[in-house]
């Protein structure tokens, strides 16, 4: 299996450097080749047959990633006459509704690889200065309607870098990222209460927002490091020295990173469950601890008062990441899809 890869180098970048390094695991188990924004094979504006050409002739799959074009995925020019397969990689869902599902269809990609292959809410195009508008959706729309064989590139590991610590816990309760109202109403709730709810059980609370910056532009692993941002592997020390890490999915429902990053750490993950819990081995109560708006603060009181139960379900999340979710379960998954379609 020779496998092209058009996506951008990430792997300093915050949000991506989980791709850059499944990236990595793929090229442990077939022929990669990279040719991205970024990589030093990338020549800009070059049509991607001659691509395929000059970096890996005889490629089986040539995979384009959303970020390295200017409006995804309208600007991507997708040759007719070729002789290897393409796939499209895309993260999230929710956007550009239905118009991301039918440019797609007329694209007629050999496959699509989803981070995100359900959603319970998506955006509908702005028109002039209209404000963003989100509407329910049906949760399966995607894959009801993408004409393309489809593969659930779900969030995966590096165990490398998230692990568990030989060192005594300094937290006992984390919460690490982005809080908008809008996006994530739970976790803003969290926000304003957990610090003075940490103060009246006199835990050791550790509170960060999301670094600043726009992804593969502007959030640079070592820039943000130098500044005092907990990113790349500050950022998974830290997870791994929390007894708890306490987040939600957000209105998209998404099984966000934060579920294989904290439980790769054998951090206890206190969530709303996603929409994929079932597909993804996500066991409420057992892996993780499913909590709402209502209950999260009785429920994270509680785990962290029964050391013994907190440690049994942390424990049993880092099992299911080391069988489901490492980057190598996850690259191996994906080249045998690839290969089934080809």
């Amino acid at each position: 299996m020779k496998i092209l890869f058009m996506t951008p180098e990430c792997s300093n970048d915050v949000s991506w450097m989980n791709m850059h390094h499944l990236e990595q695991a793929v090229g442990g188990i077939a022929e990669c080749a990279w040719a991205g924004p970024g990589h030093p094979l990338h020549v800009k504006g070059e049509n991607l047959n001659d691509t395929v050409r000059r970096v890996m002739p005889g490629a089986d799959w040539v995979i384009v990633h959303e970020a390295g074009q200017n409006k995804f995925p309208h600007s991507i020019v997708i040759p007719r006459k070729r002789i290897y397969r393409i796939a499209f990689l895309t993260t999230d869902a929710h956007w550009n509704f239905p118009h991301w599902a039918e440019k797609l269809n007329a694209d007629k990609w050999d496959a699509v690889l989803m981070c995100t292959t359900r959603t319970a809410m998506v955006a509908l195009p702005k028109l002039r200065k209209e404000k963003l508008r989100f509407i329910t959706v049906e949760p399966d729309y995607y894959l009801k309607n993408v004409e393309a064989p489809i593969f659930h590139l779900a969030q995966s590991v590096n165990t490398e870098m998230f692990k568990p610590s030989d060192c005594l816990k300094e937290h006992d309760v984390s919460f690490l990222g982005a809080h908008s109202a809008r996006y994530y109403p739970m976790r803003q709730d969290i926000w304003g209460a957990l610090p003075s709810l940490a103060i009246h059980n006199k835990w050791r609370l550790l509170i960060r927002g999301a670094p600043p910056g726009v992804s593969l532009v502007s959030r640079n692993i070592d820039d943000l490091t130098r500044k005092g941002y907990l990113v790349g592997g500050k950022y998974a020390e830290v997870l791994a020295l929390s007894k708890t890490l306490i987040f939600s999915t957000g209105i998209f429902r998404y099984a966000v990173k934060k579920f294989v990053e904290g439980m790769a750490c054998r951090t206890l993950c206190l969530s709303d469950a996603p929409l994929v819990a079932e597909e993804l081995h996500l066991i409420l109560d057992w892996n993780f601890i499913e909590i709402s708006r209502n209950n999260w603060r009785e429920r994270l009181t509680y785990y962290l008062k029964h050391d013994g139960e907190r440690e049994e379900i942390a424990e049993n999340g880092y099992q299911t990441v080391l069988k489901y979710h490492t980057c190598e379960v996850r690259a191996k998954q994906m080249v045998e899809f690839l290969e089934e379609h080809s």
